[in-house]
This record gives structure tokens, C-alpha cells and sequence, in this order.
């Protein structure tokens, strides 16, 4: 109780409470439009193009799309956030860049006109790709822009929390579509069918696009031009960006990416394999127990994320990620011997520890690697953490590809194996300097 009680004294966030919560609207649309990315834009043409169009279509397709649409995030969201670092006007610093999802939410409608994978395949990766990207590029740089240091955690938090409330809608939503508007094809497979693509991508980008105006009129921006203004141009400083003297100059930087790096590759090693675990284990337990496991994930990882934002913003980031790393791990070391016995205490115990590492450790570690953007260059250092996961995605799903075809495809082995990976990233968090001023960690 003594620990609520000191954090219920931490200072304001200064930070209005209209754009944080249009932050949170953001981050939401972006997850709900990135899981249609992902997901609907390859089923149509899998199942839509395939065989209620019935043109050409090859193995090949999703996967070379897929790798496009990769390589694009990985090069433009660079682009545009060292291009935004430079860029002021009338309507702000990062702000118009945020209507680009509007041309990716058109994009997303214009792909259900498309009958040719070609077309698909152009708007995807050259429309939605571009633009999406320089969107995402503007979200992820205006938060530690409108921010502080000792704010950041709670409003990562807040943020976090309101995304994970419309990626959770949105996979209702989708799976609701997919059971609903479902044929069987020539293969013997349920697909959804086109009415349910025109569901599925109309409101994802109309939604899309609502979201992407109203960060725009709403956010408010303090940034203003720098005097003098830096030498160069948006191009030369990517280049720079990779020369030794700036690895040097912004180390401390490249010392948390490098260690969100070795632990995000822990959940790509299961996850996509996710949905198959919860769906054979769901089918092993009680309707009662499988309520109680929602209601843990869903208002405990929630209560971690602010409790945790509030901890890392009152003593620090670096103790409170190293022992939700630690606690995480415990929960992760347990899914084999859960899955073995099914004891109601275990699940409950485990999906509890989980949350540390699914929800607690982003929230601190996402404040953390913001504290140390250089200023000037925020947008595209941004760009380049970004490369970090593009890295740890394909790591990642090779291990746990590895490990499913050596233990029978046993997904709860990859989890176990996640524990290690978790467990190794804790000395390269130690290894990074504590980014809060010595007085908001040591005087409180």
C-alpha cells in the first residue's frame, strides 16, 4: 500500500489530455489497419482473386507482396522520418505528414475494385506502403516530441492501453466478418468471401482515414524551426546516420535498440503461431476458466502498463524493465508444465506473469528508447529503430520455425524457449544509462 501511495504525488503530465488521447486513436487505427494489411489484403486475393474472380494466381504471390511491403517499411519510414526532421510550416512539424494515411485509407478502398494481383500488388506496397509509413513515422515521432522524460512512461501507457482496446475490437471485428461471410473452396478451405472484404477494408480504411484528419486538426504541436538551421539536407544526414562518429555520438541509443533488438525476438518466435496455441488450449479448458484468462489479459495488462508507466517515470526506466523482464520470463519457463498439468492455479498464475512481457516491458522500454532520441533527429532515428524490427521478425520466426519442427509442433516449446531469449536481453538493459535526470530518480 505504501507504494500506491507514493505514487499517487508524481507530478502532472503536461501534456493535454486531447492529444494524448488522439495519440492513443492513432496508434489504435494504425493497429486495426495494419492487422487488414497484413491479413485481409492477402486473403483476397488467396480467396477472392483465386476463386470468386477466378484469375491467375500462384503460391508465390502472398509471399513475394509480403516481402515488398517489408522492405518498403523498412526504407520509408527512414525516409520520411529524417525528411519530417527538417520540415516546417503553417500547419506544423510532423502534423501533415499524418494525412498520408489518407491516402493509404483510399488506397485500401481502391484495392477491392482491383481484379488483377498486379494492381493489388502496386497498391499494397507502392500506395499503402509509402504512405502508411510516412503516417507511422509522424506518430512515432510526435509522442516523444510533446512529451518530457518524466511523463513519458504514463503517457506510453495511456497510449499503449488505448491501442490495445482497438487492436483487441478490431479482432473481433474480423473475426466475426470471417464467420460470417465464409465459402468453402475447391480446396476443401473456408475463405471469406468478397461482401465480407468490402466490410472488412471499407471500415478499416475509412476509419483510417478519420483518424489520420483528426490527429491532424486536433494534436497540438509546440515545435518550432530551429535557428540557425542545420547544415545539409534530410539525405545526407541518413548517410551520416551510419558513419562511426555518429554510432559513437549517439551510442547510448544504439545500446537500447540493440537490446529491444535480442528481446523482441522473443514473442516473433511464437507468435505467429499464436492464434493455433490459443485455439487447442481454449479447447482444453472450461468456459469459466477461459472467461477468467480474458479478463487477466485484458484488465491486468492494462492495470501492469499504468502501474509500470507510473514506476518508470518515479524511479527510472532501467530497474522496472530489467524486473518485469525477469518476471515475464518466469511466466514464460511455466506454458510447458501448465499445458502438461492444466492446474487452474498454474494458467492463471502464468498468464498473469505473461503480461509483464507482453504489455509491461513495451511501455517502459518504448519511454526508455525515446529519452535517448537525439533531438534534432528524432524522426529518423526513429526510422532506423524501426529497421530493428524488421531484424528481430525474421531471427525470430526462424527460431521458432526451428524449434516447432524438432518438438512435433509443440508451440508452448517455442514459449519456453522465448524465457531464454527474454532472460539474455537483461544484461544488455543493464548496459544502457538510466535516461531520467538523477533527481526524478534518486530524490523520490
Amino acid at each position: 500500500m505504501k507504494l500506491f501511495a507514493k505514487l499517487r504525488d508524481e507530478s502532472p503530465i503536461k501534456l493535454d489530455r486531447g492529444s494524448w488521447l488522439l495519440l492513443g486513436l492513432l496508434g489504435g487505427g494504425g493497429a486495426f489497419f495494419g492487422t487488414v494489411e497484413n491479413g485481409q489484403l492477402n486473403t483476397y486475393i488467396n480467396g477472392v482473386l483465386r476463386f470468386e474472380f477466378g484469375v491467375f494466381w500462384g503460391e508465390w504471390m502472398i509471399p513475394l507482396m509480403t516481402s515488398f511491403s517489408a522492405l518498403m517499411g523498412l526504407i520509408f519510414m527512414l525516409v520520411w522520418g529524417a525528411y519530417s526532421d527538417r520540415y516546417y510550416s503553417r500547419w506544423g512539424h510532423r502534423k501533415p505528414f499524418l494525412l498520408l494515411g489518407v491516402v493509404a485509407g483510399v488506397g485500401m478502398l481502391v484495392y477491392l475494385v482491383s481484379r488483377d494481383f498486379w494492381l493489388c500488388f502496386f497498391l499494397d506496397v507502392v500506395v499503402i506502403g509509402i504512405s502508411m509509413n510516412g503516417r507511422l513515422a509522424a506518430e512515432k515521432s510526435l509522442l516523444p516530441e510533446l512529451t518530457v522524460p518524466e511523463e513519458r512512461g504514463r503517457v506510453n501507457a495511456r497510449v499503449g492501453v488505448l491501442s490495445a482496446i482497438f487492436g483487441i475490437i478490431s479482432m473481433a471485428f474480423f473475426l466475426l466478418a470471417a464467420n460470417l461471410f465464409r465459402f468453402t473452396g475447391p480446396d476443401g478451405k473456408d475463405y471469406m468471401n468478397y461482401t465480407g472484404h468490402v466490410w472488412v477494408l471499407a471500415i478499416s480504411g475509412v476509419f483510417y482515414i478519420a483518424v489520420a484528419i483528426a490527429g491532424f486538426v486536433g494534436i497540438k504541436e509546440r515545435a518550432t524551426k530551429p535557428e540557425p538551421a542545420p547544415q545539409g539536407n534530410w539525405y545526407s544526414d541518413i548517410i551520416k546516420s551510419f558513419r562511426f562518429s555518429e554510432l559513437k555520438e549517439q551510442k547510448e541509443f544504439f545500446k537500447i535498440m540493440m537490446a529491444m533488438l535480442v528481446f523482441n525476438i522473443g514473442p516473433k518466435m511464437f507468435l505467429p503461431w499464436i492464434f493455433e496455441f490459443l485455439t487447442d488450449l481454449v479447447d482444453l479448458l472450461t468456459v469459466g476458466l477461459v472467461l477468467s484468462i480474458a479478463a487477466i489479459y485484458l484488465l491486468g495488462g492494462w492495470f501492469i502498463s499504468l502501474l509500470l508507466g507510473k514506476l518508470c517515470d518515479k524511479y527510472g526506466r532501467k530497474r522496472p524493465a530489467i524486473l518485469s523482464t525477469a518476471l515475464g520470463s518466469i511466466g514464460f519457463l511455466l506454458v510447458p508444465l501448465v499445458i502438461t498439468t492444466l492446474n487452474y492455479a498454474l494458467i492463471l498464475i502464468m498468464f498473469f506473469l505473461i503480461i509483464f512481457i507482453l504489455n509491461g516491458v513495451p511501455t517502459i522500454t518504448n519511454a526508455w528508447m525515446q529519452d535517448l532520441l537525439p533531438e534534432e533527429k528524432i524522426g529518423q532515428f526513429t526510422g532506423i529503430n524501426n529497421m530493428s524490427s524488421t531484424v528481430n521478425q525474421i531471427i525470430g520466426s526462424w527460431i521458432g520455425w526451428l524449434i516447432l519442427t524438432n518438438t512435433s509442433h509443440h508451440i508452448e516449446w517455442t514459449m519456453f524457449f522465448a524465457a531464454f531469449v527474454f532472460i539474455a536481453s537483461i544484461p544488455l538493459f543493464s548496459l544502457v544509462k538510466e535516461s531520467l535526470p538523477a533527481k526524478e530518480v534518486g530524490d523520490q
